[in-house]
């Protein structure tokens, strides 16, 4: 679904009768948060927003203006929720480099920027959502491969390997 078509068949409309319609008191508020909502590219990023003006939710506000476009959005709005869900499950997951680099004298800046070469996050990996275990597990050795030879050369010492710390658990992956 693209928002735009709901953007699109409300343009004839009057924005103080959308207003009242969605139950906001003030124009104003109810702009700002349109405003908002044709900012959104996707249904997911409206949705992933958790915007809230005290009157509406982002989910509310889509389905309101949906019904009065007369465009049936529940099942893409079911859609997007489950990617977020799915997306959401690897929100803390990542890769990282494990190197037999020892700290000598390195300012706290070299290290960091070191530790962000050598970490690869894995939130919103498109390639991961809705797969078995079996399947991202077959998947992270291309994703390693791909950082190993993209960032090799500019981590500090060897790298030796790496782990994946995933959703259903922390995996060793030898180069």
């Amino acid at each position: 679904m693209n928002l735009n078509e709901i953007i699109n068949k409300l343009l004839d409309k009057d924005i103080n009768d959308l207003a009242k319609t969605l139950g906001y008191n003030s124009t104003t508020n109810f702009q700002k948060t349109y405003d908002k909502f044709k900012q959104a590219e996707k249904l997911s990023d409206w949705l992933g927003s958790g915007y809230y003006d005290l009157v509406n939710t982002a989910e509310n506000f889509l389905s309101k203006l949906a019904k009065i476009a007369k465009i049936d959005i529940e099942q893409d709005i079911v859609a997007a929720k489950e990617y977020l869900t799915e997306k959401a499950k690897f929100k803390d997951s990542y890769i990282i480099a494990i190197t037999d680099f020892k700290k000598t004298n390195q300012n706290n800046f070299t290290m960091g920027a070191d530790l962000n070469k050598r970490k690869l996050s894995l939130y919103g990996n498109k390639e991961l959502l809705f797969k078995s275990e079996q399947e991202v597990l077959d998947l992270i050795p291309q994703i390693i491969d791909r950082h190993y030879k993209a960032n090799a050369n500019n981590i500090l010492g060897n790298v030796m390997y790496y782990e994946a710390h995933l959703p259903f658990g922390k995996y060793k992956f030898d180069i």
